[in-house]
């Protein structure tokens, strides 16, 4: 580990060893390849283990990226939980290619610092002179714009940021002008996928997902725009549509007779973070009439940290208000069993990764066994996500798992099929 205690370059000095880089490339008519890495969720680490935890972290991952580099190579860190390497020499963009995905696979290995277990993972961008870009600054742009594509997909996984990054920046101003009028022109539409529960196969919910019926590009997924709606604050006003439109929904289906679903919204930190939320969210409720406890409001493991004060709070006074409250995407962050605890929720969603193991891997059973027992002993309703085979659901229900969802289970659907499904 010395190597990766030394100081890293700073921005400074990885622009004039871009600069060098790329004029010995033009030269030799050769390659140089820019790696962006940022950390998925590192805030978690800090937040749960404190700095010291998060510092040694950081140090592990700047000892990887070096370790597979050439000694002619850069690596810098260029913000929190943000690296940036240059890659000289390289023969052929394969090999590039061959090298991230090693780079990303060490840096989601598990591993223990002061006996502690962690798993980290990393968003990774990538961008290949001349393909991609012309000068170091385009370049860097290009890399950060595959790092966006990497985390709209989820994370843990690299990218490239194809085509002219000026025309890609042009793209996401003109998609974020069409965004901001979308609620007005009507063009944003839920689509519901059930979840079943495992021991009877009966229905028992839905969670809403959010689709963007965009004029000329089609039906959009989240993942084509909720990270532009996050980082410009429209997740506000998108978000109280949703909670508008899912809770009209809940009426509707209580009118039509069918049945008591309760209904999942996601909800992302910004939202909490909005000082009319919480009241938002009970106004709408008695403005459609639907009982509390039958809307779900989901929040990430990222979001809700418990040294986060402001999130915590709203969820204690969501909580209060009698709106179930469930965690999504547990177990591959850094929430510790003992936080969970000390978190208003009801329901635990068990992240797709974990499933998607099963039942294959022995670990992956074993992780999910012994989540699913503390889970049970704890009070929580356990809901498992991303379940695509029958083995899985098997398995689900032999470790009584309680509810589940998945596209073996059902796709996302227009509410009039959704309704198909109830009858």
């Amino acid at each position: 580990m010395k190597r990766a205690k030394r100081r890293l370059p700073n921005r400074n000095l990885l622009a004039d060893r871009l600069q060098q880089a790329l004029a010995g490339a033009q030269r030799q008519r050769g390659f140089v390849g820019v790696v962006a890495i940022d950390l998925d969720r590192f805030k978690l680490v800090n937040d749960s283990y404190g700095r010291g935890t998060g510092d040694a972290v950081l140090c592990r991952v700047a000892a990887l990226v070096e370790q597979r580099l050439h000694s002619s190579d850069t690596v810098a860190r260029t913000g929190g939980d943000e690296f940036v390497a240059i890659v000289r020499g390289l023969d052929h963009e394969g090999a590039f290619g061959s090298l991230i995905e090693d780079l990303r696979r060490a840096i989601a290995e598990p591993f223990e610092i002061d006996g502690i277990q962690l798993m980290v993972t990393a968003s990774v961008g990538a961008a290949i002179f001349p393909r991609d870009a012309q000068d170091a600054q385009a370049l860097l742009r290009s890399a950060d714009l595959g790092v966006g594509r990497a985390k709209a997909l989820g994370g843990n996984q690299w990218r490239f940021a194809t085509g002219d990054v000026n025309a890609q920046l042009r793209e996401q101003l003109e998609l974020q002008s069409q965004l901001h009028n979308a609620v007005a022109r009507d063009e944003l539409r839920l689509f519901y996928q059930p979840v079943i529960d495992v021991a009877s196969g009966c229905i028992v919910g839905a969670e809403a997902l959010l689709r963007w019926a965009h004029p000329t590009r089609g039906l959009l997924l989240p993942a084509d725009f909720i990270q532009l709606a996050e980082r410009t604050g429209l997740i506000v006003p998108i978000g109280l549509w949703v909670l508008d439109a899912a809770c009209g929904q809940l009426a509707r289906w209580s009118k039509d007779g069918l049945g008591r679903l309760h209904l999942a919204v996601n909800v992302g930190g910004r939202q909490f973070h909005d000082d009319g939320f919480v009241r938002g969210v009970c106004d709408t409720l008695a403005r459609h009439g639907v009982a509390a406890e039958r809307l779900e409001l989901e929040v990430s493991e990222r979001h809700a940290s418990h040294n986060d004060a402001a999130a915590i709070a709203a969820l204690d006074e969501l909580k209060r208000a009698g709106v179930t409250l469930a965690l999504d995407d547990f177990g591959v962050g850094a929430t510790s069993i003992s936080a969970l605890t000390r978190l208003p929720v009801d329901r635990i969603k068990l992240d797709r990764r974990l499933v998607n193991g099963l039942p294959d891997s022995s670990e992956e059973r074993a992780i999910v066994s012994g989540l699913l027992g503390i889970l049970r002993a704890l009070g929580f309703t356990s809901v498992a996500e991303g379940v695509e085979r029958p083995e899985q659901l098997d398995l689900l229900r032999e470790l009584r798992c309680d509810q589940a969802q998945g596209f073996l289970l059902g796709r996302p659907v227009p509410p009039a099929q959704f309704e198909g499904l109830l009858h």
